[in-house]
């Protein structure tokens, strides 16, 4: 029909019946799925055609639709795009959107989907993909897929079960870890764990495993630091105390005396390293004596209390010390050495055997004062009490040669009756009361009347 009155346009009505046969037959097209035919036939009507338009634009919407039955979801999306406002095509658009995304996360691919989500702004789907991807992560065991996983849970932060599941991607991974012998991953892992499932205990496993791999290693000094950081777990403080003994006895080996005795000092009542510590300082001891360092010798076999003859090495080195210092006229140095070492042998008579050549050579100097002073300091020893007195008679003697007559007088007076001190003391007054006979007569009367 519509051929027929294409050939006669312009007689009668036939223009308005050509119109009208293209457009049912449009219809028809679209009825029987024949979309390509109807959207043709369509485009074949002016655009002025009442209803045309919207035949056309249900031309391209079908198809689209269809596209979305079937899953093809791309160019349904584009479809829909391109009919704008036309019927629901901008909802269906969304629900391409979600269906693809959902078809994306079943095949595995979430970047996909989670690019559509984002498009949305659909933030609730992302999550729920993002937990997805992290299940199907954790669940593939991999290295990379569980470190992925717990990536992916600590970015959803308490989204559902994520912190749990988290829990379960690092203990899986420190699983996975430790069958490969990366220790130190494990041990981070499970330290990261805090009190999940068994992991306290894990650390330690692997604290453990790692101190075995540094003795391997001949590393003895960390091992031992780190077995004894792993307190009473397993036999973790009997192999410390085993390593600190090898390493004292190599350091001993090694002639460090000083040093091995302190590392088996911290052995504190492990086996026989306190007797071990106190024979090394003794020998250490020794060989300071044998260096002729008396002092630190000394001192160190003082710090050893009664341990053997530490005590009398001490002493005897101190009186050796002094009995040198005497030798080379360092008296007062000899003299403080000897006084230290109270009763041990003849130390006590020694000093004042000492103190008594020292107020000899006083009083040989001049110093009278000071050695009467120190004879007299020397109570009951020897002579010298007399002596003191000796020193002081003399001393008053040079005084009445040097002129100082009543520094004499009161000196043989302080005398006493030593010798003829008391005679002296009163010809010398008669001899200045004579002096002053010429010059003052009243003084001199009064100095005879007091002789």
């Amino acid at each position: 029909a519509a051929e027929l009155f294409s050939r006669i346009l312009e007689y009668r009505d036939s223009r308005e019946k050509w119109e009208l046969s293209i457009y049912e037959s449009a219809k028809k097209a679209l009825k029987e799925l024949r979309y390509a035919d109807a959207a043709a036939l369509a485009d074949m009507l002016p655009a002025d055609h009442e209803g045309a338009q919207e035949l056309a634009l249900e031309c391209r919407y079908q198809p689209a639709k269809n596209a979305y039955v079937r899953g093809d979801y791309e160019e349904a999306i584009e479809a829909f795009t391109a009919l704008g406002d036309y019927r629901d095509s901008r909802e269906m658009i969304t629900k391409c959107k979600v269906a693809w995304a959902e078809q994306m996360r079943f095949e595995g691919d979430y970047d996909g989907a989670e690019a559509l989500y984002q498009e949305m702004a659909d933030e609730e789907s992302l999550r729920a993909s993002r937990y997805e991807q992290a299940g199907t992560l954790l669940t593939e065991g991999t290295r990379e897929s569980l470190t992925q996983a717990m990536a992916l849970y600590a970015e959803l932060g308490d989204y559902k079960s994520s912190p749990d599941q988290w829990n379960k991607a690092a203990y899986a991974l420190a699983e996975l870890l430790l069958s490969q012998g990366d220790i130190e991953g494990v041990q981070a892992l499970f330290t990261q764990l805090g009190d999940y499932s068994d992991a306290p205990e894990r650390v330690k496993e692997c604290r453990y495993g790692a101190a075995l791999k540094l003795l391997e290693s001949g590393d003895q000094a960390a091992a031992a630091d780190a077995f004894e950081a792993l307190g009473d777990y397993a036999d973790s403080a009997e192999r410390a105390k085993q390593l600190r003994y090898a390493i004292a006895d190599a350091i001993a080996a090694s002639g460090d005396l000083e040093g091995a005795a302190n590392a088996y000092e911290a052995l504190t009542q492990y086996d026989d390293s306190a007797d071990k510590a106190l024979k090394l300082r003794y020998d250490a001891a020794g060989s300071l004596a044998n260096q002729g360092d008396w002092e630190a010798a000394a001192a160190a076999f003082d710090a050893l209390g009664d341990y053997a003859d530490s005590a009398g090495r001490a002493a005897r080195l101190r009186y050796d010390a002094a009995d040198a210092m005497a030798a080379a006229g360092q008296t007062a140095e000899a003299i403080a050495l000897f006084d230290t070492l109270g009763d041990y042998a003849d130390s006590a008579d020694r000093v004042k055997q000492l103190r008594y050549q020292q107020a000899d050579a006083q009083a040989a100097s001049g110093d009278w004062e000071a050695a009467a002073a120190a004879y007299e300091a020397m109570t009951q020893y020897d002579d010298s009490a007399a002596r003191a007195d000796q020193v002081r008679y003399e001393a008053a003697r040079a005084m009445v040669l040097a002129g100082q007559t009543d520094e004499a007088i009161a000196l043989y007076e302080s005398l006493g009756d030593y010798e003829d001190s008391a005679e002296c003391a009163l010809q010398l007054r008669y001899e200045q009361a004579n002096a002053l006979a010429t010059t003052d007569p009243e003084a001199a009367a009064a100095a005879f009347e007091a002789l």
